[in-house]
């Protein structure tokens, strides 16, 4: 019986676990545009490790800096943390980050692992702005380009059996008959 254990194991022991945490922690505030694709189990657990990081990251004293490195000690990631990711979140009481459900093996957008056929999830901070994100949903910064895809985008481009539109799949049938 599971009475009062509380937590995922996640196949790890607690070493193992917490280094887990870390490097997902780490990968989230690093990233970019402040997303990370991983397992729904994976992100379930590092949520409440994510949010007393930004928790502290809003608090933004010293005191708060000592117990944030103590649980994630890299300088780099809790220098962004308390100076990039923590400041717009001020005003927010919880729930910095949102897990958004990719699909499974049967899902609509087919977002699975190759090896184990695990589902996959966007776990991302919300309301987060990345300092070089383009204006313009259509075009690039003043270069007059489209804008690049999306994440979601360059999963629907991954999907087997997919062609890009319908036009491609039909000329490719008309000029092979």
């Amino acid at each position: 019986m599971r009475h009062r254990n509380r937590g995922r194991k996640l196949g790890r022991n607690s070493q193992e676990r917490l280094a887990l945490m870390r490097a997902l922690s780490r990968a989230l505030i690093l990233s970019a545009d402040g997303r990370i694709v991983t397992t729904p189990a994976k992100a379930k657990e590092v949520t409440p490790f994510v949010h007393r990081l930004i928790t502290l990251g809003r608090r933004g004293d010293l005191a708060s800096q000592r117990r944030a490195l103590a649980q994630l000690p890299d300088q780099e990631v809790i220098g962004r943390l308390f100076r990039v990711i923590a400041p717009p979140l001020a005003a927010r009481n919880g729930g910095y980050t949102r897990i958004l459900h990719l699909g499974g093996a049967h899902g609509r957008f087919r977002a699975w692992s190759v090896g184990d056929a695990a589902d996959k999830v966007l776990f991302e901070l919300v309301d987060f702005k990345p300092a070089d994100a383009p204006s313009g949903h259509d075009k690039d910064k003043g270069t007059g380009e489209p804008a690049k895809k999306g994440l979601m985008g360059k999963i629907r481009e991954r999907l087997p059996g997919k062609s890009k539109s319908k036009k491609e799949g039909q000329k490719k049938v008309a000029t092979s008959s």
